[in-house]
């Protein structure tokens, strides 16, 4: 595997110094999409979504969450809780959600599945019971494509059921806020 990146002597003096101190020896990520790109499946366009991400990694296998790990938080444990890319309705959420569970079978990490506003709650709890999920993950990105940005509510992408759902189970719900106001928006 070729070097993600290269710490310099200054990185790690810092990281020893100033960062390390601070920090636990064990450190969870709440929050770590895995994905492999496949070259085969059509792009789709990437509306409601920030576009840094896209410049950062095509990408982002386990291989490579693991080596930034080890090369950033240096003598360290981290462990993720991950979850795929799956941003709009398009993309293949079997395989990205199945990419993530066998992920977190083979090392023991805490994953998330992507749920589709548009499943039933039998359907999310069917869904559920395929992987070794301890929750879901969802995305503004996801709700009807004819609202506008700033008109898209929580339910319209975490609708009422499924929340009903994975409330009664005890499951984690990973929650991006929507509307310029997040918290402060009088409708969240």
């Amino acid at each position: 595997m070729a070097a993600l990146l290269e710490p310099t002597a200054l990185d790690r003096e810092i990281f020893a110094t100033r960062i390390a101190p601070f920090l636990p020896p064990r450190i969870i990520d709440i929050h770590t999409h895995v994905w492999v790109k496949d070259p085969n499946a059509p792009q789709s366009p990437r509306r409601r979504l920030v576009a840094w991400p896209a410049l950062v990694a095509a990408d982002n296998s386990i291989e490579d969450l693991r080596e930034t790990y080890r090369l950033l938080f240096p003598g360290m444990e981290v462990v993720p809780m991950m979850f795929g890319h799956l941003n709009n309705r398009s993309d293949d959420f079997e395989s990205g959600n199945r990419y993530v569970a066998d992920q977190v079978r083979r090392y023991g990490y805490h994953g998330l599945m992507y749920a589709r506003p548009d499943w039933s709650a039998e359907e999310l709890v069917t869904q559920l019971r395929t992987g070794p999920y301890r929750g879901v993950k969802v995305y503004l990105s996801l709700a009807d494509a004819s609202l506008a940005v700033n008109a898209i509510t929580i339910f319209d992408f975490l609708p009422h059921h499924q929340l009903a759902a994975l409330n009664e189970l005890g499951l984690i719900v990973m929650l991006h806020i929507p509307r310029d106001g997040r918290l402060r928006d009088p409708v969240n």
